[in-house]
């Protein structure tokens, strides 16, 4: 018998329409692929902003926290070393100082009363004068003498301290040549204020818009304010200028000079900070 002829099979160089086919992707499948993409990083930077917003908004309570608890504790060391007892009425022989809190024209509920005048102006009018806010009052003054605990209170001076004689220091002002220099005390005057800064104008204390601040004016009562120069400066450019607790004396005929405080001075209205006299 002949043997079986061996069978070929003919393979074709050519890929299958399948093949071909599945070679790439088509525009519909690129588009639906990108439309995935796309959202896949839109979900993902979402997440990323809520954890931003989170870190930041933790970060500003740390921040406040640590804020109120700096004022809260600077306080207190100002309240430890009053210098009065805080019962009325401390006699004024004493030479004890003071401790006064100052209560302004608006008041706590609704952040004051309707239509209060201030110099023939409005300085604040709510609709909902009755209802209690969280934001309280903004323009009381605490007002104290504070003998230091520790190391001594530290303001600025402009000019430089003449000791020549150190039992009588002299405080010397040259407006050529202005200077700033630093001065120590273990006394001092010190008030706490508030400040409201209407930034959006819409006539209300806003969150971030009062802000609390400190002032320390060092009671030096034998420092020698007699120069010319330090006599010429304005009431309000010499405390702008200078941390020292100072009255305005009249020795007559309309004229006033500039005098340094003592506690004693000072547990007279009129001879203290922001009174007139």
């Amino acid at each position: 018998m002949r043997p079986p002829l061996p069978v070929i099979c003919a393979i074709s160089s050519r890929p299958s329409r399948r093949l071909r086919q599945r070679r790439g992707l088509t525009l519909v499948e690129m588009l639906v692929a990108m439309t995935l993409s796309l959202m896949l990083v839109l979900a993902v930077s979402q997440v990323f902003r809520l954890i931003g917003d989170n870190v930041l908004a933790s970060r500003a309570v740390l921040e406040m926290s640590g804020q109120l608890r700096g004022a809260a504790d600077r306080l207190q060391k100002d309240l430890d070393g009053l210098t009065v007892p805080a019962l009325p009425w401390p006699d004024t022989a004493s030479g004890a100082g003071y401790f006064e809190i100052h209560e302004g024209p608006v008041w706590d509920m609704g952040l004051g009363a309707v239509d209060v005048p201030l110099t023939n102006t409005l300085i604040y009018s709510h609709p909902n004068s009755q209802m209690e806010t969280s934001f309280g009052d903004f323009d009381d003054i605490l007002m104290f003498t504070s003998r230091a605990k520790g190391s001594s209170f530290v303001g600025q001076i402009l000019g430089t301290i003449d000791l020549t004689n150190p039992a009588l220091p002299r405080l010397l002002y040259d407006p050529a040549n202005p200077v700033r220099n630093t001065i120590e005390s273990q006394y001092a005057e010190i008030v706490w204020f508030t400040r409201f800064n209407d930034a959006n104008q819409n006539g209300l204390p806003d969150p971030g818009e009062v802000t609390l601040h400190r002032r320390t004016l060092l009671i030096i009562p034998n420092l020698d304010l007699t120069q010319a120069t330090v006599q010429a400066m304005t009431p309000g450019q010499f405390y702008a200028a200078n941390d020292l607790s100072v009255r305005m004396t009249s020795p007559g005929g309309g004229v006033w000079t500039k005098v340094a405080n003592s506690l004693e001075d000072l547990t007279k209205r009129e001879n203290r900070i922001a009174h007139r006299i």
